[in-house]
């Protein structure tokens, strides 16, 4: 007789993963694929299974072997408490952008507000805003047709207004004082860093949604700078996700386009991962 099917996910992962990784991976195998909570896998035992959540559960497992995401293997990655669907055409969300939402949260206030999200991926900041505040009117954008796909299938399963747009940044246009807040978090990994990143990223996860060149780290900062400029209502906020080395770079970048209260804050771990400025 199997184990339950916690303790069997774990048997035929456990060279795979450590610790609290593997309790994550089956926890996510359980909930996301078979519908089971944590005590429903801890009290099911595994031959109870059928063929056909056998042979779903044995590909995941392989696909997992082989250093796949599980959020891919699932199809699903929690954002803020929100399960969101995810493909190879997004990034899976990471917890450290949460932090982008609750700095907007706190500039923002109470009423409502209109916002656009550039380089949207999955709509995870799009989506956990209007959720936060149903009156906001918000665009969210992405210059990849299959991520704006994910982006508003995930909108219409949250059942919330946001408008899902494919557009490229370099080229993209919007009414002038349109909005009063713009969020982006942009491709912003150095080529350099590729070394030191996991396999799990660079093998699966879209290189055009995380890297840039050494030679121009800013580009797509210095592009959403400008254009919201334009876009953003007199007193407006644009707040930036980023990579930690360029905290002091982008805040000037932000004062040097006319941006004040320019302020840079630091993510849950205390790495400098956001910059915001005032139109």
């Amino acid at each position: 007789m199997l184990p339950n099917i916690t303790a069997y996910l774990k048997q035929r992962l456990a060279a795979h993963y450590d610790g609290g990784e593997l309790d994550g991976v089956v926890r996510a195998l359980c909930e996301d694929m078979l519908g089971l909570s944590r005590v429903q896998a801890l009290m099911t035992p595994a031959d109870m299974l059928g063929d056909e959540a056998r042979r779903r559960l044995d590909i995941a497992v392989h696909r997992l072997a082989d250093g796949e995401p599980v959020q891919y293997v699932t199809g699903t990655a929690v954002f803020m408490g929100i399960r969101l669907a995810v493909t190879p055409d997004t990034l899976i969300p990471r917890p450290e952008t949460s932090g982008l939402v609750d700095l907007v949260c706190r500039w923002a206030g109470d009423g409502p507000r209109t916002a656009i999200d550039l380089c949207t991926g999955s709509g995870c900041v799009a989506i956990a805003l209007a959720l936060a505040h149903r009156d906001w009117d918000i665009t969210a954008m992405d210059v990849s047709a299959g991520a704006v796909a994910v982006a508003r299938a995930n909108a219409e399963a949250c059942q919330v207004a946001v408008r899902c747009e494919v557009a490229d940044l370099m080229s993209a246009e919007y009414p002038e004082g349109g909005f009063d807040i713009v969020t982006c978090n942009p491709p912003y990994v150095l080529q350099s860093e590729r070394a030191a990143m996991d396999d799990r990223v660079l093998l699966y996860e879209p290189p055009g949604a995380l890297f840039v060149t050494d030679e121009d780290p800013l580009v797509f900062y210095r592009t959403a700078a400008a254009k919201a400029r334009r876009w953003l209502k007199r007193g407006g906020m644009i707040c930036f996700e980023i990579n930690r080395a360029f905290a002091c770079e982008v805040s000037q970048l932000l004062k040097s386009s006319g941006y004040g209260n320019v302020v840079a804050e630091k993510d849950y771990v205390g790495n400098y991962r956001f910059v915001k400025g005032e139109a």
